[in-house]
């Protein structure tokens, strides 16, 4: 659902990628990363990424080539996070939007996480990383979020969050989970 939801986040509000470049980090299926092409006026400045190679191999390709029948589509490729950011960001550059869709379930991804946005994010003051966290254990004490605002601040990320109340995804979505889902954006400290 969290793909659903921050993809329905982009419909609301296309003027956050309508012109600049965007990667997506875990893209799964690719859905949030494949809106976010078909919003922008240049497809081919969108990345979606994932660690998994059967993903980037059949999965993505196929619903890229499926949904951007010309040639200026967007790109997949693998990126496993905090790993050979320097040769990735010399060959994609950086990115003005990073969207990430459940992309953090185990405290110890957070740092990696964060150290790839961090460098991958361009230096504009309206750059931004959009993720959506999905409240698994909602009776449990969860550390995640608290990890996450720790380890922004040794990057030099501020972090808020973004209301999700009128968001119809999110609202099916809760009728439907025994969870909750939050949105989050970082940008660079100012």
């Amino acid at each position: 659902m969290s793909h659903h939801i921050l993809s329905r986040y982009l419909l609301d509000n296309p003027s956050m990628v309508r012109d600049v470049p965007v990667l997506e980090l875990g893209c799964g299926p690719g859905l949030t990363g494949l809106v976010a092409a078909r919003l922008t006026s240049h497809p081919g400045r969108v990345v979606l990424t994932d660690h998994c190679h059967l993903v980037l191999g059949e999965l993505v390709p196929r619903s890229i080539q499926h949904n951007f029948p010309n040639s200026d589509r967007p790109k997949c490729a693998y990126l496993h996070w905090g790993s050979d950011l320097p040769a990735f960001q010399q060959k994609y550059g950086r990115f003005d939007v990073i969207l990430g869709a459940d992309v953090i379930y185990w405290t110890e991804y957070v740092e990696p996480l964060l150290q790839t946005v961090s460098e991958l994010l361009s230096a504009k003051p309206s750059s931004c990383f959009l993720t959506i966290y999905e409240e698994r254990y909602l009776k449990a004490p969860d550390t995640t979020v608290p990890e996450m605002l720790n380890v922004a601040h040794k990057y030099n990320l501020t972090c808020s969050s973004i209301s999700l109340d009128n968001n119809p995804e999110y609202q099916e979505a809760r009728k439907q989970e025994k969870c909750d889902f939050k949105l989050y954006i970082f940008k660079h400290k100012s």
